[in-house]
């Protein structure tokens, strides 16, 4: 039985590994910015240029959606959602434990109490049967996550939110591309927010976002918000002066941004720069061409790891349904503890240290974190999540270009860290 660990990760040469960019890009994507770069005005417009306004409309087109308000990243699109929805102190939000810390960093902030409601343990999303306890006079939204492109069961989701008259936010950062039922994620929570970041299946040269909405006054605030924009009620001003200095005619380019027009009467938000760069944008309308053929890849190396290890005893996989396009940010499997009786730990590290195959496990229950639990959250809270976590869950890499043969050295592996693991 192996037993001797390392320490760390530091000197750790991965066979098999996690790859930087979870998408492809080639040259398309050169050509791209080559002709930003030569041709565009601005590379960065206060209310987005050109290629940003071409994104987003194709980008909206692409998930049946109204709107879609392209951003610097999916914190960001996360932080104008928490603003469009004015969640502040003593509001309470019900979120999915098995996500990043990014989903309710904003709204922690903002004084606002997260309640979590616990998973499915076979796809690591919300499950809706534990939503409704949890709901009380302050709850103002529920926060979603489609865990490693697996859309969450919308339908039971957006009921109870509207029997409670509550908005759906969806983190959709690793589901571009997924859809539930015939509908994109990203059509039907009141606001989702993507991710563009490297790792996803599709990027805007690193970083970028998007927030898509059937709203058109929470489209609008975005828009406003997203570059140093004020949301408030206003008062006209009779007279067009400030004092005897009277507003230009014609008007001169000068950011008075309505000082001449109106005064407000109350701010109820303040905006900020989350804009996303022309060049950004025109790569992600390059690699939203591309989006479909690279999570059909994605589809691929996931089946094949299914039909490797469906026959190892010992190991469960995630299911699918057959309704749901699950696009495969992440590989999911578990150890099945009733017939595997192996320690979890022993055997990620096995795959790690003895097999060379890099196992990013996503993500440590939220409400565990020594950050939540600086806010009272404490284990016990989400059982399952917690069995699940700490017993079972394996990540596999994952990527379009993944090879039969490296697919099948990670499938071999498993086997082998269970046979001689097994006390």
């Amino acid at each position: 039985m192996y037993s001797g660990y390392p320490v760390g990760m530091s000197g750790v040469q991965f066979k098999i590994r996690e790859k930087g960019i979870g998408g492809m890009i080639g040259a398309d994507e050169l050509d791209a910015v080559r002709e930003v770069l030569e041709n565009a005005e601005s590379l960065a417009n206060q209310w987005g240029g050109v290629y940003t306004r071409k994104f987003e409309e194709e980008f909206a087109r692409y998930c049946g959606v109204k709107h879609a308000v392209a951003l610097s990243s999916c914190m960001a699109a996360l932080t104008l959602s928490t603003d469009i929805l004015r969640l502040n102190k003593g509001d309470e939000v019900i979120c999915t434990p098995q996500t990043f810390i990014a989903t309710v960093i904003e709204a922690v902030k903002r004084g606002v109490v997260i309640k979590f409601a616990d998973i499915d343990p076979d796809t690591l999303n919300v499950n809706p049967n534990t939503i409704e306890d949890k709901i009380t006079q302050k709850t103002r939204a529920i926060f979603i996550v489609p865990y490693g492109g697996m859309p969450v069961d919308m339908d039971p989701v957006m009921k109870i939110a509207r029997m409670h008259n509550l908005k759906v936010v969806e983190d959709a950062a690793p589901a571009v591309g997924a859809s539930y039922k015939d509908r994109k994620v990203g059509s039907i929570a009141d606001m989702s927010c993507f991710s563009f970041h490297s790792l996803k299946n599709m990027t805007t040269l690193g970083e970028g976002g998007m927030l898509t909405t059937n709203s058109d006054e929470y489209a609008e605030e975005a828009r406003r918000l997203r570059s140093f924009g004020i949301v408030g009620k206003m008062n006209d001003l009779a007279t067009k002066a400030i004092g005897p200095h009277r507003k230009p005619e014609p008007p001169l380019r000068d950011h008075a941004d309505g000082a001449y027009d109106f005064n407000w009467a109350t701010i109820e938000e303040h905006g900020t720069n989350f804009r996303m760069t022309e060049v950004q944008a025109a790569v992600g309308s390059v690699q939203l061409k591309k989006l479909d053929h690279i999570c059909q890849m994605r589809i691929r190396v996931a089946r094949e790891y299914d039909e490797g290890l469906a026959s190892i005893r010992g190991i469960r996989i995630s299911k699918n349904d057959k309704s749901f396009l699950n696009v495969y940010h992440q590989y999911l499997c578990f150890l099945d503890q009733e017939k595997a009786r192996i320690d979890h730990t022993k055997f990620l590290q096995f795959l790690m240290y003895k097999k060379n195959i890099q196992t990013v496990l996503r993500y440590f229950p939220l409400h565990i974190t020594s950050y939540m639990r600086y806010y009272g959250h404490d284990l016990g809270e989400c059982p399952v999540c917690e069995k699940v976590w700490f017993e079972e869950q394996i990540n596999l890499p994952i990527d379009p270009s993944k090879t039969e043969e490296e697919i099948q050295y990670v499938i071999a592996s498993i086997e082998e860290g269970i046979k001689s693991l097994k006390s």
